[in-house]
């Protein structure tokens, strides 16, 4: 199960099926016939438990405002933010096990039980079932994995491996977590500081914030004011910092409103970053900086290995 991100609300328009689930195909079969001839945008089923039973709607993207209108169909909006998806590959052949796919996805504690399932049919093989997700739940899980395998990967360095530079002009481990320190309590401070009634959409950012740090294969220039010092670091202190920041992050997330946009400070290109971003920062940041930790850990313990063989000979 992945989690799949909406910028933005999607507004679509089409039918609702009467003969569920049997008239799924010609409901969708008729709605391609009403638009363009080789129209390449993304179809949708939405469908939801009522009172009476399963209703499903089979919808097409709306390409321009009031195109639902020219058609005389129904409209709805897909609402934007996080889902819990699963993609499913030649889905014309699975159809019947399409619900499987739901009901494991609404197994997760994360899942909001009680809102639609969206299928988004990108081609005529692949679909993705999403599930919108509960934001808080999700960050705080997301923060916690971060958290939690940063400071049990930092503890498995020993304090020598700490400082030790892996090659020329590398961080060292220690250099890595003290960035992290110093980027982390300066987010904990932005989220609880300062913030006004976001006027865009909350989430505008984090696919680009989420795209951008976990693509592993960029090397990134971190800004003066959290690049640490090369000097030798304690490893106590470091996780010591870690955990306080990662109590204070959940704090954060538990309480305030992430769709409000923080004040404290001003980011390059984005500009000032809604609480969600911000959380969403926070955690890819981690994330990328514990593949670096990885790749320094296995650097630094196996040049040990080396000094300690070519000193036994």
């Amino acid at each position: 199960m992945k989690k799949y991100n909406l910028p933005q609300d999607v507004k679509v328009f089409g039918t609702q099926v009467k003969t569920f689930p049997n008239g799924i195909g010609e409901a969708f079969d008729a709605l391609i016939k009403i638009l363009p001839p080789g129209d390449k945008r993304a179809y949708y089923g939405i469908s939801e438990c009522t009172n009476e039973g399963i209703t499903y709607n089979a919808a097409a993207a709306e390409t321009y405002n009031g195109e639902a209108g020219k058609y005389g169909l129904e409209t709805w909006t897909i609402e934007r933010g996080d889902y819990l998806s699963e993609t499913v590959m030649d889905w014309r052949a699975k159809t019947a096990s399409i619900k499987n796919v739901f009901e494991e996805i609404f197994k997760s504690e994360l899942s909001e039980r009680s809102r639609p399932c969206i299928e988004i049919y990108k081609d005529d093989n692949e679909m993705v079932c999403m599930v919108k997700a509960d934001q808080r739940k999700l960050l705080q899980t997301e923060w916690e994995g971060a958290a939690k395998e940063l400071i049990e990967l930092l503890s498995s360095f020993s304090q020598k491996q700490i400082n030790s530079v892996p090659s020329e002009g590398s961080w060292t481990a220690g250099q890595v977590a003290q960035h992290l320190v110093m980027s982390g309590s300066g987010f904990a401070e932005l989220l609880g500081g300062l913030a006004k009634e976001t006027e865009r959409a909350p989430g505008e950012f984090v696919a680009i914030i989420n795209s951008s740090f976990l693509d592993f294969s960029t090397k990134m220039v971190s800004p003066g004011f959290v690049r640490p010092a090369l000097t030798s670091y304690n490893k106590e202190s470091l996780l010591r910092s870690l955990e306080s920041i990662r109590e204070s992050i959940i704090e954060a997330i538990k309480t305030l409103d992430l769709t409000e946009t923080c004040l404290a400070f001003e980011l390059p290109v984005m500009g000032y970053l809604t609480r969600l971003e911000a959380l969403n920062f926070v955690i890819s940041h981690t994330q990328r900086h514990i593949h670096q930790l990885k790749k320094i850990y296995n650097t630094v313990a196996n040049k040990e290995v080396e000094e300690l063989f070519q000193t036994s000979i």
